[in-house]
């Protein structure tokens, strides 16, 4: 379905997402059972519970939203936003090791960095049709051409190492 005129928000929810919610009740699990047993132990690793709630918290708060107007990407506080009309840079970048797995769209000041591998298929698809739809005429020709729309729409798994 595409996106409406209204805008949307994209947020995290791939199988590497999941995978790191599962790994960090495991870790809260395991420290709350050394809390239990060894109290003074469970104190000393303070810091393995608080970093495992702050990388919940940040793969729950990083999302993309769209409106006709912009383009946000949301970490927490943290906003950074792109005028589409603006937008002179449209690329899916390789990351070394991981292959094409991050989208960078930019503007004259900044640009917008969202890492496509922590997306579900269903919402690769979805930002692939948003980028068709809102990016500028003399990008989205460019944008076709290179291949960068079926690397989205495959996912990094599927897309080249270049």
């Amino acid at each position: 379905m595409p996106p409406d005129d209204r805008g949307w928000t994209l947020t995290f929810g791939g199988p590497v997402v999941w995978g790191a919610r599962f790994a960090a009740a495991i870790v809260l699990a395991m420290w709350l059972s050394v809390c239990l047993y060894h109290p003074g132990v469970g104190l000393l690793l303070l810091a393995v519970p608080l970093l495992t709630v702050w990388v919940i918290g940040v793969l729950g708060s990083f999302r993309l939203e769209s409106t006709a107007i912009t383009i946000t990407r949301c970490i927490g506080p943290v906003r950074l936003v792109c005028r589409w009309s603006e937008i002179r840079l449209a690329e899916v970048q390789s990351v070394p090791g991981f292959g094409r797995v991050r989208l960078v769209l930019g503007d004259l000041d900044h640009s917008i960095s969202f890492p496509l591998f922590l997306l579900s298929a269903s919402s690769r698809v979805r930002l692939a049709e948003l980028l068709l739809r809102r990016l500028p005429d003399h990008l989205r020709a460019g944008w076709l051409a290179s291949g960068y729309d079926r690397v989205i729409r495959a996912g990094a798994a599927a897309a080249p190492p270049n």
